[in-house]
């Protein structure tokens, strides 16, 4: 990602698509041919994202997807990470790569219903079924990966790992929530190189505050250094 931003919020989805939403509008150029959203399976993301971003691509989280067809696998091919079960997925992400979603769910209706597995052993394949089905509009990989477009969320899943847990998540650490999101959004300022710019903001708020008027542009021996620089 060039000039990538990392944002972190706890005042909920709909508040930090909200913000995205004007980020993009400000970041947005003519000359950008395509405009992608990378999100997970969550049905109240995506309807966020698709209000939000109605002109954006969006796109499903391949990683989250074989979290379901892992376990689909496994129920109707046996024991984990058996040599039928590694060439079933094998297979059918092949095929969910290769575009043909639809074959992966045909596949997966004539086996369950040949299988005759109990109930237990069946609800991940049709959790699979029913989620691949929902998401078929948002998985058309070949056309992203033709395109040169993002279908995992790598960079995503680092950034809260990188933002939010190595910072918050730290040994007898306890939060309040506005201790927390304050923490946060410093910590967005740092990682996004914003520090300098923040302290000159965050300088002036402080005048306005405690004095009651904006602050001076430059004092008279700035303005000397200025000059003889």
């Amino acid at each position: 990602p060039v000039a990538k931003e990392s944002r972190a919020s706890l005042d909920g989805k709909e508040a930090a698509i909200t913000r995205l939403a004007d980020r993009v509008s400000l970041r947005d150029k003519p000359r950008f041919e395509h405009r992608v959203s990378l999100a997970d399976g969550s049905e109240a993301l995506q309807n966020h994202m698709t209000v939000k971003l109605p002109s954006f691509t969006l796109v499903l989280d391949i990683m989250h997807v074989l979290t379901y067809l892992w376990p689909a696998a496994q129920a109707l091919n046996g024991r984990w990470r058996s040599p039928a079960c590694l060439a079933y997925i094998r297979k059918q992400l092949l095929a969910l790569l290769s575009g043909d979603t639809q074959a992966v769910i045909d596949d997966m209706k004539t086996k369950v219903e040949a299988a005759h597995l109990k109930d237990d052993w069946r609800k991940p394949v049709d959790e699979a079924i029913r989620y691949f089905t929902r998401n078929a509009p948002h998985m058309r990989y070949d056309l992203y990966l033709a395109r040169g477009w993002p279908i995992a969320s790598g960079v995503i899943e680092g950034a809260c790992r990188h933002v939010v847990r190595d910072r918050l998540d730290c040994s007898g650490m306890i939060w309040s929530q506005p201790g927390a999101h304050a923490m946060l959004q410093l910590r967005a300022v740092r990682i996004n190189s914003d520090w300098d710019d923040y302290q000159s903001f965050h300088s002036r708020c402080q005048h306005q505050r405690l004095y009651d008027s904006p602050p001076p542009h430059a004092s008279p021996e700035c303005q000397i250094f200025d000059l003889a620089a």
